[in-house]
């Protein structure tokens, strides 16, 4: 009797750490969860699992600006195998309210994997010249590839000197002098 008990117990252990190994996992991600109607809204969609195909994203309620933007990443940690793709699009809402973003269906030799939902509510005044302002400074700070005519100030020190990013690449524009660098420290 024990000896079935324990078998039981086993088994159901067993059972359990399969079906949580071959769960897979999709969701659906932002930065937050309210938007202003004339704000960029960034929409990223993950599964951690290789799929077969993909059902077609609903974004009517949204105008899209950029994507979808295809990434994936492999990785083979200690023989643990992982898989992620993403799919990424930059939208803005056609109107306010609440909106419901429906998590794909990926497709995995005739199974299903789906996510949960994103509930993403847009509210109908503007963005302050402030908000904007900062929202700018954020994205030229972030972007790895910066906009034409981006100056930079360089100081380790007491020297320094100042480029521009033109045709995809940093261009030396000349040294700054020690009262230059004083006055650019104090900011």
């Amino acid at each position: 009797m024990q000896q079935m008990k324990y078998f039981k117990s086993l088994l159901f252990i067993l059972i359990l750490g399969f079906i949580k190994s071959n769960a897979q996992e999709a969701t659906i991600k932002t930065e937050k969860l309210k938007y202003k109607i004339d704000e960029e809204i960034q929409i990223v969609f993950v599964v951690k699992e290789e799929f077969d195909s993909i059902s077609e994203i609903d974004l009517s309620n949204f105008k899209i600006i950029n994507g979808p933007i295809k990434s994936s990443d492999n990785s083979n940690i200690n023989g643990i195998k992982e898989y992620k793709h993403k799919l990424s699009y930059k939208l803005t809402p056609k109107s306010d309210g609440k909106f419901i973003i429906h998590s794909p269906i990926y497709y995995l030799k005739n199974e299903k994997i789906n996510g949960e939902n994103l509930i993403i509510t847009i509210e109908n005044n503007k963005l302050s010249v402030e908000e904007k302002r900062l929202i700018k400074l954020k994205k030229i700070a972030e972007n790895f590839s910066k906009p034409e005519g981006t100056i930079r100030f360089v100081i380790l020190n007491e020297i320094g000197y100042v480029e521009e990013f033109n045709n995809k690449k940093w261009e030396f524009k000349g040294e700054l002098t020690k009262k230059e660098i004083k006055k650019l420290r104090k900011k």
